[in-house]
């Protein structure tokens, strides 16, 4: 997207990879990020951890207690990153605390998408592509704003697809939509069956 608006605004594209680095590596990090690790976070994130949060709050039953579940699971996420931050990073304490932290409004936005949209293939191949750091355009000085262009219309498409998704969702699958309850995946047990 980002060169689909340089190009607009110049006629012309320099296009280069993020940091240093071989195309093969490169394509192996994308792949790896995009396939594996964000399905991977959304799958414990949202379709277990944010689940939970809900059904044990009994949030299904307000907007209310769902938003603060939600917002419980996005601090929770962030939180879960301070290993990888201190580890890999190599950050100090408090600029693991504050950059993990950081997550918070990006893990609140995938929380979000995840309860419009029930999808966690979805949620977590966005989140992998947004991990992947693609190709890097040169975004010329000449350009004033397009910076900002740019990161609208991707969340733009983000939402868009989102709410696509969703229309047809909740017609061709409206099981999906239901309330999580506590317990509710749990198998029932010999006493349950005897009864």
């Amino acid at each position: 997207m980002a060169a689909v608006f340089v190009w607009l605004s110049t006629a012309s594209v320099s296009l280069g990879l993020a940091g240093s680095g071989s195309w093969s590596l490169w394509i192996a990090s994308a792949l790896v990020a995009t396939f594996i690790v964000g399905p991977a976070e959304k799958l414990s994130a949202r379709a277990y951890l944010q689940n939970e949060l809900i059904a044990l709050t009994c949030a299904g039953a307000s907007r209310g207690r769902t938003a603060g579940a939600i917002a419980l699971g996005a601090l929770l996420f962030a939180l879960w990153h301070i290993p990888q931050r201190a580890m890999v990073l190599h950050l100090r304490p408090v600029g693991t605390i504050l950059d993990s932290l950081s997550l918070v409004p990006l893990a609140l936005f995938f929380g979000i998408l995840f309860a419009a949209t029930r999808n966690v293939l979805l949620i977590g191949l966005i989140h992998g592509t947004i991990n992947a750091v693609p190709l890097v355009v040169e975004i010329p000085p000449t350009v004033p704003g397009i910076l900002p262009a740019i990161a609208a219309a991707g969340l733009l498409v983000v939402i868009g697809s989102a709410w696509v998704y969703r229309r047809w969702a909740i017609v061709q699958r409206p099981l999906d939509f239901r309330v999580p309850v506590a317990g509710e995946n749990e198998q029932p047990t010999k006493r349950d069956r005897a009864a």
